[in-house]
């Protein structure tokens, strides 16, 4: 695609509506956008016509793990391994530093310390993971160097592993190369990344992809401390990092409070149905002076909240923070999932500009809809219409923004559309749709209200005059999306600054 175009399109996209129209590209900027059908002219501009296919601003991930999708890509592939022999034969020399990883590990494996004793050396830290489950084989070395018990796989469990595999440089450089253009094909141009403690050297990577005009995605980093305690330190380093990049920059931190209501590690104001509490122990207090320090040295703070008492704590932590003339937050403080909220807690969020942050593809993480729909029966009781209640989110005037917690789910507007606007579980069936948003709201979440959480929405997020040509031409119209088609929307093509890039 040549750099100068007109752009045309029935079903143009931006802050909420669609309309009929066109618009002009010219050095990387949309010149100019006119609502009104377009009429050919003896102009020198090329024109690029997607019919009644939809046009919209590129899409914003507000919460992603690139540290989570590399652990789960690196190392060998073992899920071909049928035996130990084989399995054994596969990892014998792929040793790095005297580790193994591996990924893929079939269950039915019978692995013990006395299996690798005759090929390995004593000192060999073994690792052997099966992600998709959640179970791990790790020797009694690689115990003692990662301090993992091959059961923790939070990032609190896991850092020191996560710190090795990012070590490996050029490794890391190859496979985020690769998960650059899978978010890009997926229509995502900017991403607000957790990254752990002082990025265990990844914005160093990142920075020297961008040095080499290899990076085209658009980052921000959250710092998540998992290995050791918060530190305003961090934030100073890996700012003196980034001072001069045009892509990547540092916006502040993110912490987790509570878990999910499934297992009981929500935080829930009157318990659950049968008389049990939360049972994870949550320190308040440290996650209050954290955010406060945090926001009084200029960062914005993401908290981590599904069950309605803990979302309604962050609320008080984010209200101690400073705040400007009209009473609304002065940094962009957020709350992250927000799986089972007190509806009543939305008013007081849009009164402090407090930003949701919510996974739209949710429902698409579950095998079986109806253990998921019990499970939640028996947890919460008729609370449960509580559940992922975005409707009523944006309807007390919170400003919405998407993320996937990536590598939970890829990026997938289709998806999003079927599990956010109908609700729907994977097989169809259907859970507390009343709480469902629109089409054109689930658009608005993706892209200028994710403009508006990163704090670029003058330049991103619409297609209006003088932002950046950041956009998306998908494969359908809006009158053809419906709960049987939805996840046939797919994005036909991505342009960034006016270039062509799938």
């Amino acid at each position: 695609m040549i750099e100068n175009y007109i752009v045309v399109s029935k079903n143009i996209f931006s802050e909420g509506n669609f309309f009929d129209g066109y618009f002009i590209v010219k050095d990387g900027l949309i010149q100019k956008v006119y609502k009104k059908s377009y009429k050919k002219s003896d102009d020198s501009y090329k024109v690029f016509d997607s019919g009644e296919n939809i046009i919209i601003p590129c899409m914003i991930d507000c919460h992603s793990f690139f540290t989570g999708y590399y652990v789960r890509k690196f190392g060998e592939d073992i899920s071909s391994c049928n035996s130990t022999e084989d399995l054994i034969k596969k990892i014998k020399g792929k040793e790095i530093d005297g580790v193994i990883i591996a990924k893929g590990l079939q269950k039915n494996l019978k692995l013990d310390e006395n299996i690798f004793s005759k090929d390995f050396p004593d000192d060999m830290s073994i690792l052997l993971f099966n992600w998709d489950e959640e179970f791990a084989f790790v020797n009694k070395k690689a115990k003692e160097k990662f301090l993992f018990d091959g059961k923790d796989f939070s990032s609190e469990g896991m850092w020191k592993i996560l710190k090795f595999v990012l070590e490996q440089k050029n490794i890391c450089k190859e496979i985020f190369i690769d998960y650059q253009k899978l978010l890009l094909s997926k229509g995502v141009s900017f991403c607000k990344d957790m990254v752990f403690d002082d990025s265990y050297g990844l914005i160093e990577i990142l920075k020297e992809i961008e040095e080499n005009n290899e990076l085209i995605l658009k980052i921000h980093f959250m710092s998540q401390p998992v290995g050791y305690n918060f530190s305003i330190e961090n934030a100073k380093k890996i700012e003196s990092i980034l001072f001069n990049s045009k892509k990547l920059k540092f916006d502040g931190y993110n912490q987790m409070v509570d878990g999910s209501v499934s297992v009981k590690e929500a935080d829930v104001v009157d318990g659950y149905e049968d008389g049990d509490f939360c049972k994870m122990e949550i320190d308040y207090e440290k996650l209050e002076n954290d955010a406060i320090l945090a926001d009084s040295n200029g960062y914005r703070f993401s908290l981590h909240g599904q069950g309605d008492g803990a979302v309604s704590k962050i609320i008080d932590i984010f209200n101690k923070c400073k705040k400007n003339e009209n009473g609304k937050l002065v940094n962009r403080h957020a709350i992250t999932d927000l799986e089972f909220a007190n509806p009543n807690s939305y008013k007081k969020m849009a009164e402090l500009g407090i930003f949701a942050e919510i996974y739209p593809q949710i429902l698409s993480i579950y095998d079986d809809s109806n253990e998921k729909i019990n499970l939640t029966y028996e947890r919460v009781g008729d609370r449960y219409k509580n559940y992922w209640n975005r409707r009523k989110m944006i309807d007390e005037g919170v400003i919405v923004s998407n993320a996937t917690d990536l590598p939970l789910v890829i990026d997938d507007l289709g998806d999003s559309i079927y599990s956010g606007c109908y609700h729907k579980f994977n097989d169809g069936i259907s859970f507390v749709s009343e709480n469902a948003i629109s089409l054109e709201e689930m658009l608005t979440c993706w892209t200028i209200n994710g403009a508006k959480n990163l704090g670029i929405d003058k330049k991103y997020g619409k297609i209006e005059d003088n932002y950046f040509a950041d956009f998306l031409v998908l494969n359908m119209n809006p009158i053809s999306i419906n709960e049987n088609t939805a996840k046939d929307l797919k994005v036909d093509k991505t342009f960034i600054s006016g270039k062509l890039i799938k």
